[in-house]
């Protein structure tokens, strides 16, 4: 049975301002906010950013090889890293973005209070508006996320607290969920020396976007989703979902699936599955959310499932690039 979507402003009327970024909002204003940011998180544009990233990469390398040996991967590389990638996106200065680390680091703690998250997200929401204002003086031709979605918001696209929401979601996932898969790619590599070998041993960019590909399916760099309220009674495979109820996926659960994955337990470079193949399989236990809501007790960042949104051209940028692969090496919130 076809199901309608309702307009999810009446939705969400209710709920906190703060909660209004793109991982909290259904469709259709989740695919609109999504067409305005995506150019600027696409593989593509992750393309034009791979030389100053390379850069970076190598200057940290030469700096780990020169200090202590042995040496914290996480707090001299990988952090830094994801630190610096993130700030070129979002076009915002290195210690204003360092600022919040605490922040951001206390919002992916689950052994954090609540009480403690909810001040956390206060303080995100305050660094949002400030960063919102310091573009805002800088004019209207930024060609970054940010500006978008201001320019958005000017033209009447998206409203104030989705504007506001959305920014602060995005310094919030445009660097932690990179930092995990950066030292634990590595980790991985060096405990299957004989796939470390055989990258090191090739100059071919394929066997290396297969080790990527296989490296995020391996290590998914985050345990489940957050909560998503069923809008009405459905069946999935078997198992019954009543309205209301809530809804939490492991990622694990798609990335390590033996029904599209053989020996999902094991590293492998070439599997058969193939690059659509991995993005139907890490669709496929998220399809709940496409009858879905987030939770409205929800104190941190939800993300809605897979592809939800057409990836054409964003009036509000010239970026051209609008890929949407899931295993990208871009940001991707």
């Amino acid at each position: 049975m076809r199901h309608e979507w309702p307009d999810s402003r009446r939705h969400h009327h209710a709920r906190r301002k703060d909660r209004l970024g793109i991982f909290n909002l259904d469709p259709l204003r989740h695919g609109l906010v999504r067409r305005i940011r995506q150019p600027y998180f696409s593989p593509a544009s992750a393309h034009e950013l791979r030389g100053t990233i390379t850069s970076y990469a190598h200057q940290l390398i030469d700096s780990l090889e020169a200090g202590p040996n042995p040496a914290d991967l996480m707090s001299a590389f990988a952090v830094p890293l994801a630190l610096i990638m993130a700030c070129e996106v979002m076009a915002v200065p290195v210690e204003q973005r360092r600022a919040i680390m605490p922040e951001t680091r206390a919002q992916m703690d689950w052994r954090q209070s609540s009480a403690l998250i909810g001040a956390s997200t206060q303080r995100l929401m305050a660094f949002a508006d400030d960063v919102i204002a310091a573009k805002r003086a800088e004019g209207q031709d930024g060609q970054d996320p940010v500006s978008a979605l201001i320019r958005a918001q000017n033209a009447g696209d998206i409203d104030t607290d989705e504007l506001r929401g959305t920014v602060m979601y995005l310094f919030l996932t445009s660097a932690e969920p990179v930092t995990g898969p950066t030292a634990v790619g590595v980790y991985s590599l060096l405990r299957h020396p004989e796939i470390l070998s055989r990258l090191r041993a090739t100059a071919s960019d394929d066997l290396w976007e297969q080790a990527i590909r296989e490296l995020l399916r391996f290590h998914h760099n985050s345990a489940t989703s957050l909560p998503r309220r069923a809008l009405t009674d459905l069946d999935i495979s078997g198992v019954r979902i009543s309205q209301g109820d809530l809804v939490i996926t492991p990622w694990l659960a798609a990335t390590w699936d033996p029904k599209h994955y053989k020996n999902p337990e094991k590293l492998r470079l070439g599997r058969a599955t193939g690059n659509a193949r991995t993005s139907r399989s890490a669709a496929a236990p998220t399809s709940a959310s496409a009858r879905t809501s987030p939770s409205p007790t929800s104190t941190a960042p939800c993300a809605p499932s897979g592809n939800d949104s057409p990836t054409w051209p964003s009036p509000y940028g010239t970026s051209t690039s609008h890929g949407n692969h899931p295993s990208s090496s871009s940001p991707a919130p």
